[in-house]
């Protein structure tokens, strides 16, 4: 298959749906023809901040010299985003090559009666990508859970330690209404022997749930914030967190490359996880090249400034979590009577998500995700009461209406919206010389 066809294919499979089982993606990966336990595996979880870790994680590995594959989800408009080495992506050759071995491996276990169907869309991408970390002789691989953690695709791979960001709600549908059956769901990362890093805040039913499934499975349990680590966060002239995390081992003071307060838990997880890759004896992992790694952090699409006139923010909260921590940055800049570009889908706690942000809102445009899961817009119109709202199913045409205001323009909601405007923002528009809020 070239590029095009593997596109095809995998719009094919998409098409499918999403399996929820290990079965069939454990026997595939056990029967590859090659030995992925030379590659240290690192897994991350979570309901928020999984991403922006295992970013995290991956640059500052890279900085420390190692050769480092990641693997995250979803992409904002290119699937090869997903897979990555050293901040490279995967080429469209290299990609269409891997999808074709993967192809002729699945297809010769199927005919053999071995696994009962075909790997799913997210079980063929992930299989992409361990073929192009083994082709490339990665040191390391990090792979971000795509939802959940039990029966995700990426626990069929061993690693050498795992990491949970926290414990929120989403997907309750499919991970269970309470936060204590969302907790055990991700904590079905845990496995047998392998330390697991835990950023949940102690006292809490994440904190409680994964602590006693590592217990069950004598899996080394290490807490991010739990004594005697201590987080101490403050605030520059310039409205930009900086923190002193302190650990047994040493103290860390920095300012993270990456907007709102959130991303201070984000990289004392990072952190945390390099002293303990130290610890393993799998990394030599130097303090200057740890926070090197996390002021170099960057992930398209997470409270992301472009200085357009007026300058625009885009950010990729699609729940409840995410968008609190929108809000927070929000107001830590004292921004207000801003344009909103909004699209949701109708599987999320949308009007709670409204509220968040309605006091930092002027007007509203209000669109739908490319998905068959999208809320439709002109429901979502009461819930914006007061405020004045538009409805524009065009993307284009709503960012050009944005644009047609001197307010600083907001973009949120939805993946699948931003992912299709930042293209366009980064591709058509002028950059203006304006200073863009930090």
């Amino acid at each position: 298959m070239d590029y095009s066809e593997s596109l095809a294919y995998l719009e094919q499979i998409q098409e499918e749906g999403a399996k929820f089982s290990l079965d069939n993606i454990q026997i595939i990966i056990d029967d590859f023809p090659f030995d992925l336990q030379t590659i240290n595996f690192i897994q991350v979880g979570g309901t928020n901040g999984k991403g922006s870790t295992s970013h995290g994680i991956a640059t500052v590995l890279s900085e420390g010299g190692y050769r480092v594959g990641l693997f995250t989800s979803p992409h904002l408009l290119d699937v090869r985003e997903r897979i990555e080495i050293n901040k490279k992506l995967i080429s469209q050759n290299d990609f269409a090559s891997c999808l074709t071995q993967v192809k002729d491996l699945t297809d010769n276990l199927l005919k053999r009666g071995i696994i009962p169907n075909k790997p799913s869309y997210f079980e063929t991408i992930l299989l992409i990508a361990l073929l192009h970390f083994y082709r490339e002789k990665t040191d390391f691989a990090v792979l971000e859970v795509g939802l959940g953690g039990r029966l995700d695709a990426t626990s069929a791979i061993k690693p050498v330690l795992s990491v949970i960001t926290n414990v929120n709600y989403d997907h309750m549908k499919i991970l269970g209404n309470k936060l204590s059956d969302i907790a055990a769901e991700k904590a079905g990362i845990v496995k047998s022997g392998v330390p697991l890093v835990c950023a949940c805040k102690p006292k809490t039913a994440g904190f409680r749930i994964i602590k006693q499934h590592c217990s069950d499975l004598q899996a080394p349990f290490i807490p991010v914030f739990a004594k005697p680590n201590h987080l101490t966060i403050h605030m520059n002239s310039d409205n930009r967190p900086f923190f002193n995390y302190s650990t047994s081992q040493t103290s860390y003071c920095f300012s993270p490359g990456m907007n709102g307060q959130h991303q201070v838990y984000n990289s004392a997880t990072c952190i945390c996880t390099a002293e303990i890759l130290n610890r393993q004896g799998l990394t030599q992992l130097s303090k200057d090249v740890i926070l090197s790694g996390i002021t170099k952090t960057h992930v398209p699409g997470r409270m992301e400034w472009f200085k357009t006139n007026p300058p625009i923010l885009i950010d990729g909260g699609h729940n409840l979590a995410g968008v609190k921590a929108l809000a927070s940055y929000l107001c830590d800049i004292n921004m207000k009577d801003m344009t909103l570009i909004f699209g949701v889908l109708k599987d999320k706690q949308y009007q709670k998500m409204i509220n968040e942000i309605k006091p930092f809102v002027k007007r509203v445009i209000l669109t739908e995700p490319k998905s068959h899961r999208a809320k439709p817009a002109r429901q979502l119109q009461r819930f914006f009461s007061p405020i004045s709202t538009s409805l524009q199913l065009d993307y284009i045409k709503a960012l050009d209406e944005a644009l047609s205001y001197s307010e600083p323009i907001l973009i949120t909601g939805s993946l699948y919206l931003i992912g299709y405007l930042r293209d366009k923002i980064e591709t058509v528009l002028q950059h203006s010389s304006m200073e863009v809020p930090s």
